[in-house]
Formats: structure tokens, sequence, C-alpha cells
């Protein structure tokens, strides 16, 4: 009669035991990526897309994107519920390198023009396949050059145009003597 008593007290705690439902929330995840360097004028759209979340980044925007343009840190939190996850990355923008050949322009054809595009740090590539920062012009034709200064570029180039040299004649040569004036027609 005891082992009734006993199962009978164990069948009564069982029935007043409360059921609980958990439900389990999954941990977002978000990744950014690596630090970038971009040139001057470049976009670049960060996504933190996860399923059922909700956004905050660094300025108080809510999307699930975020479209960078400039030097900055760029910071994002994911939320499903209570779990969070965040990421950041750096962008580091440099500028355009300043190029100018000036403007285009006409030379007689026995002349000669320099350019000098030298830049801290560039390199140069001209039309003609050459590398240095300093370039003769001389002969008609369109010149460019492209300068690259911290994996940025920028090109300008230049029209030449030239004019052939006025053709003089003066005659067969002759001996003058002292004392004598001979008129010399250029246009004769």
């Amino acid at each position: 009669a005891l082992a009734l008593i006993s199962s009978a007290a164990q069948a009564k705690r069982k029935c007043s035991m409360r059921s609980v439902l958990v439900n389990f929330t999954v941990q977002p995840t978000v990744s950014l990526g690596t630090d970038q360097q971009r040139c001057a004028g470049e976009t670049q759209v960060l996504n933190a897309f996860f399923p059922n979340a909700s956004y905050a980044w660094q300025d108080g925007s809510t999307a699930p994107t975020f479209t960078v343009g400039a030097s900055g840190v760029y910071a994002v939190t994911v939320d499903v519920a209570g779990c969070t996850a965040t990421d950041a990355i750096s962008f580091t923008y440099y500028p355009l390198p300043i190029v100018d050949l000036g403007a285009d322009t006409i030379i007689c054809v026995d002349t000669l023009i320099l350019r000098d595009v030298s830049r801290p740090g560039g390199t140069y590539l001209w039309q003609n396949g050459q590398t240095d920062p300093q370039h003769t012009l001389a002969q008609s034709g369109v010149y460019w050059v492209e300068v690259t200064e911290n994996g940025c570029s920028a090109r300008d180039s230049l029209s030449l145009g030239t004019i052939d040299l006025p053709v003089v004649d003066l005659g067969p040569d002759f001996l003058l003597c002292k004392g004598l004036d001979r008129e010399l027609d250029a246009f004769g």
C-alpha cells in the first residue's frame, strides 16, 4: 500500500508541472569586409542584409545597405529579436592627381615644347609608352599623359599643330664690292 501512495504522489506532481515554450532566434552575422582605399569620385555600397533583421548604421540610418563616398569609419549593428552583431570598416579616399598639359596650341615646325607633369610619388604613361614625367612635343598630333598616385589615375591631353616655316628665296649668291648697294627681294 505504501508503494501505491508514493506512485500517486508522483503522478500528482507531474500533473501540476507547467510547460514552457522556448523559441530560439538565429544569431545574426555581418561582415562589411576589409578596410578599403578608393579614389575620389568612387562609391561603394555596403550590404549588411540578414533575414528578419533591423539595422543601425553609424549615422543613424536603418536601411540594410549604406553607400560610402568619403574617408571614414562605417559601422552597422544588425538586430534580430534582440540578438545583435556589429561590424565596422574603414575607408580612405585619395584625391585624383592634378594633370595639366596646357591648352591646345600651334607651333612652328622647328620649335620644341617640353611638358613636365612631375608629381610626388607619381607614375606616368604618355601616348607613346614613355614613362618619364617630362616629354618633348615636336610634331603635329594629340599628346596625352596619364598620371597615377596612390592607385588613382587622371589623364590630360593636348592637340599640337605645326606651321611650316616660310620659304624665302633671295636669289643666287653674289659678290658685292665695298661701297655698292644692291636691293634684295624676298618675294622674288
